[in-house]
């Protein structure tokens, strides 16, 4: 579910002036000044007078409204009990779900009126519509159910607190507020204590039916006005609260929320507090004391309220707020994560010099656990993962912020899939909330374009030396050949031995260069900028292999080659944590079989096969977390070759490759990745002349051009823990095709002196169809002293 803020509920208050007139009561009411009430001043009531003004943010108030997967609003059923409510006041348009009066023989909810036609009481319009009302409620999920409690002359009595919670609960009200303070005897009878555990909440399930769950009430009382410690006994009419007298309360006490007032960090001076009871500082939260809202002299007045009453609907809309966003959370649950994540930045909770006896922490003696933060209740507790299993509380989980995946450029450098793939998932903190993530941020490139070719081009100054590649033959039929760089490190290595009609061959070459056994330019000694081997091998440390060719006939030959390399670099250590990156390094394996015909003396032809393995990725794509591909990977490829020497100094060599394989995914939400299929395509022309070589190349590099990818995406949860999962497919491939088209020329005036001019143009780069080609060109001399 997501949660949206509507801008046109803050700060719109008209100046309509109201008077308030309060009635004594039995149950008395627990907030009644109008506006223009006493100041008020901070924690144990010190002064504020001479401090600095405190600047911290305060937990906003503003209306919040959680929505669905549809984004309509989620409808919470409450019940506000009170004196009296306009249930025509503009306030309550489409809010209220039913009224009752439950109080003698009367059949209306609004408070009676005098004789010039005004009310004689008001207290419940102003308490309901902070809760749920169109503007000044906090909630825009809650559907109230207004009970009047008070007779003709606006007293409410213990049992009509009592009747008007057994309607609440029968109208399936997840909340109850009452604003009323000396109630608790309502509340501590076995009849009302029962009920308060009645409510259920009917919880979809995978299947289209649902399971019954028992969620009961929460219940946000109202703590008074007397500026009283409500652990202290000070005699019959004191608010003093003997939770250890209870007979039947405790076994609800934690669905329970005890209501005072704040005057900005500190408590109002005419609020009750808490005291030295623990219980009931467990219970125990603030809101500010003052607040405008809804009045009952019109339908649209308004005024300004003060009272621990006023405090406790914006409170009770807080919870209500919770339970819209997981209703399948009980009141003690949802109660309890308004406690815990309420805000103790007051400077209260660094004093300890409170109560009888002078060592009491002042925060916990005046605030409870202090100033009640919706905001905060909704963020996570602890990580947000997603479990590998089908329990939330499985032992192997994936953390949201930990899951990552990198693509290749084979991908096109991103995830080429439906965005909509892992739309809806969710993931789970450690109360078991389900929250619902966005991973479009967690899918990138693991090549950068501009790199690529800046690391082309650093390589290129290593290949364009004066040595170039070196041949030496050590004896007849045994040969090497090698490329230093101009410092003298070694960048590819070739060994050779020929004999009888085949030849056995051992090679290697570092991350980045050319394989030695590629025979696209052959012909020509010329260093260029674009690469036939696939940019995934860019990433090893080193590639090391061996090749043997035996020739079956005159025409016919056989030859295998296999080679391995092996990564340390991670694509993702700049993302993720030391805990999740270089868990495991990067391997590749190929293997080929070919067999090769000379066609004629100019023409030899060649088809192949082999197959890719990958460890701990996909064709260079690495995954982690929620996202990670698995552990191996297999590519099984069909190639083509064909090398034509038009003459003694010119040559075409043409190769195609086409790769089918899949993925079997690993513990996260990427399951398998079938029907995968890539290709690549390199055609060569070169001239060597004397001094002079020639060169140009078309090369198409490996790309994904169709595949199914297969994900299991958790969506929710059941009421007994069982993570829901939907099964979804989506096509992945690139729409585009990358096309590098390059000119070499180089000169070698002498043996110690070479010149090297390069062009090369990428069409589509990236595979993208709609990126704009791009152009780069490389000039050198060197000389050898």
């Amino acid at each position: 579910m997501m949660i949206s803020i509507d801008p046109e509920f803050r700060d719109r208050f008209r100046p309509t002036f109201v008077a308030v007139a309060v009635s004594a009561a039995i149950v008395a009411l627990s907030g009644c000044a109008s506006s223009g009430g006493s100041s008020s001043n901070g924690g144990g009531g010190g002064s504020d007078n001479g401090e600095e003004e405190d600047t911290r943010v305060l937990p906003t108030y503003d209306q919040q409204a959680i929505l669905d997967d549809d984004g309509d609003t989620v409808e919470v059923q409450v019940a506000v009990i009170d004196t009296e409510f306009r249930p025509s006041h503009e306030e309550f348009d489409g809010r209220v779900s039913g009224t009752k009066a439950v109080a003698g023989y009367r059949d209306s909810v609004e408070a009676t009126e005098d004789d010039d036609g005004n009310p004689d009481y008001v207290h419940g319009t102003p308490v309901a519509a902070l809760l749920g009302g169109q503007e000044f409620g906090i909630s825009g999920n809650a559907r109230m159910e207004l009970i009047a409690a008070a007779n003709e002359d606006g007293v409410v009595f213990g049992g009509q607190v009592v009747e008007g919670i057994a309607h609440a609960v029968e109208e399936g009200a997840r909340v109850i507020n009452a604003s009323l303070s000396g109630q608790w005897s309502a509340w501590d009878r076995k009849e009302t204590v029962g009920h308060l555990q009645e409510v259920t909440y009917e919880k979809p399930q995978e299947d289209g039916e649902s399971q019954t769950i028992e969620v009961g009430t929460a219940g946000v009382v109202g703590a008074g006005n007397d500026g009283s410690n409500l652990s202290e006994d000070d005699g019959p009419d004191d608010p003093y609260i003997d939770h250890e007298g209870f007979d039947y309360l405790d076994e609800v006490w934690e669905q329970i929320l005890i209501a005072g007032g704040s005057r900005g960090w500190k408590k109002n001076v005419n609020s009750n507090y808490p005291g030295q009871d623990e219980e009931i500082q467990d219970r125990f939260l603030v809101a500010p004391y003052t607040a405008r809202s809804a009045t009952n002299t019109d339908d649209d007045a308004e005024g300004m309220f003060n009272g621990t009453s006023f405090a406790t609907p914006r409170i009770a809309g807080m919870v209500t707020g919770i339970i819209a966003q997981w209703p399948h959370l009980d009141a003690s649950e949802a109660t309890g994560r308004l406690l815990e994540t309420a805000s103790q930045e007051s400077e209260l909770y660094e004093e300890n010099d409170c109560g009888p006896n002078e060592d009491l922490n002042c925060g916990y003696y005046y605030l409870g656990q202090g100033h009640a933060d919706f905001e905060a209740a909704l963020e996570p507790k602890g990580d947000v993962v997603q479990p590998a299993g089908e329990q939330v509380e499985d032992d192997e989980s994936h953390d949201v912020q930990e899951s990552y995946a990198s693509w290749s450029h084979a991908f096109g450098n991103g995830f080429q899939a439906d965005e909509e793939l892992f739309d809806g998932a969710v993931a789970f903190d450690e109360l078991g909330r389900d929250y619902r993530v966005d991973l479009s941020g967690h899918h990138a490139g693991g090549f950068a374009l501009d790199t690529h070719v800046r690391q082309r081009l650093e390589t290129h100054l290593g290949n364009a030396s004066v040595a170039g590649d070196e041949s030496i033959e050590i004896a007849e039929g045994v040969s090497m050949a090698a490329r230093h760089a101009d410092s003298g490190e070694l960048l590819t290595g070739r060994f050779d031995m020929d004999f009888d009609g085949t030849r056995v061959s051992a090679f290697g070459f570092q991350g980045g260069e050319e394989n030695p056994m590629e025979t696209v330019l052959e012909g020509a000694d010329t260093a260029m900028l674009s690469s036939t081997t696939p940019q995934f091998t860019h990433s090893l440390d080193d590639v090391a292999g061996v090749a043997a060719e035996v020739g079956l006939t005159d025409t016919f030959s056989v030859s295998a080659e296999y080679w391995s390399g092996r990564s340390d670099e991670d694509p993702a250590e700049r993302m993720l944590s030391e805990d999740t990156v270089g868990l495991s390094d990067y391997g590749v394996d190929r293997q080929d079989v070919a067999l090769h015909m000379q066609a004629t003396d100019e023409l030899r032809l060649s088809l192949g096969q082999g197959m890719l393995r990958e460890d701990n990725g996909m064709l260079g794509s690495r995954g982690y977390g929620a996202l990670n591909l698995g552990d191996e990977h297999e590519l099984h490829v069909t190639s083509f070759g064909a090398e034509y020497a038009v003459s003694d100094r010119l040559s075409v060599t043409g190769q195609y490759e086409y790769g089918q394989g899949r993925m079997d995914g690993g513990a996260g939400m990427i399951r398998s990745i079938d029907n995968l299929r890539t290709e690549q395509a390199t055609l060569g022309v070169a001239w060597d002349g004397d001094d002079h070589q020639v060169a140009l190349m078309a090369n198409q590099p490996m790309r994904v051009t169709g595949g199914e990818i297969e994900a299991s995406v958790p969506v929710g949860r059941t009421v007994d823990g069982e993570v829901v999962r939907e099964d979804r497919t989506a096509s992945i491939g690139t729409d585009g095709r990358q096309t590098d088209i390059e000119l070499g020329y180089s000169f070698m005036p002498d043996r110690d002196s070479r010149f090297n001019a390069n062009l090369l143009y990428m069409d589509q780069p990236n595979h993208d169809p709609n990126a704009s080609g791009e152009w780069a060109g490389a000039v050198t001399y060197a000389v050898r002293f």
